[in-house]
């Protein structure tokens, strides 16, 4: 399983299948189910000032390439905020997870 992170989005209680279908239709029809994992509220950090909510997601490994295809299309075509769903491993690499909790990066450590 692959974790991607949408910036700024709140997921509320009872709302979590809803997403996860409608995350599933906009990245390609995925062929499995994505998987809500949870919202996180980020630290102060990396110029921002924290209290921001990140909604997680894990990705079957077989669709992540389709995933990704269909990530960069919605961007270039103005698609629905999906500049702000990242990779987790980006956030990583970048040197921008300072800004989440050490007790969620030990619980979801980088993969790639």
């Amino acid at each position: 399983m692959q974790m991607m992170l949408w910036s700024g989005t709140v997921v509320k209680e009872g709302e979590e299948r809803e997403v996860e279908e409608y995350l599933r239709d906009k990245l390609g029809g995925t062929r499995q189910p994505v998987r809500f994992v949870g919202c996180v509220v980020t630290l102060p950090g990396q110029g921002g000032e924290g209290g921001r909510h990140d909604a997680m997601f894990l990705i079957h490994r077989s669709d992540v390439q389709g995933v990704a295809v269909a990530r960069l299309k919605a961007m270039f075509e103005g698609g629905p905020r999906f500049g702000q769903l990242r990779w987790w491993e980006d956030v990583f690499y970048n040197q921008q997870e300072g800004i989440y909790a050490d007790d969620f990066k030990r619980a979801y450590p980088p993969i790639w």
